[in-house]
């Protein structure tokens, strides 16, 4: 599989529940980055990217903790589809 902010649409469908939360892990790390970093006085040029990578960073974060919660709610359908 590629990197976790690299995959294909069928890939990210394809995602585990372990998969979405290393996702979250990751995203949550480089938020946090991003966020202290910005803190920091720098170029406006620099900034405007980091901006930029924070808003894709948090809108993927988004779309991992639903899918997440998707797969979640539909666990105990496939524990007692199982049993």
């Amino acid at each position: 599989m590629h990197p976790i902010s690299h995959v294909t649409i069928d890939e990210f469908t394809a995602l585990t529940p372990a998969d979405h939360s290393l996702a979250l892990h990751h995203y949550g790390q480089q938020i946090t980055l991003l966020e202290n970093r910005l803190q920091l006085p720098g170029r406006a040029d620099a900034r405007d990217i980091m901006q930029d990578e924070l808003s894709r960073c948090l809108t993927l974060r988004k779309l991992h903790v639903a899918a997440l919660a998707e797969q979640l709610a539909l666990l105990p359908t496939r524990v007692a589809a199982a049993a």
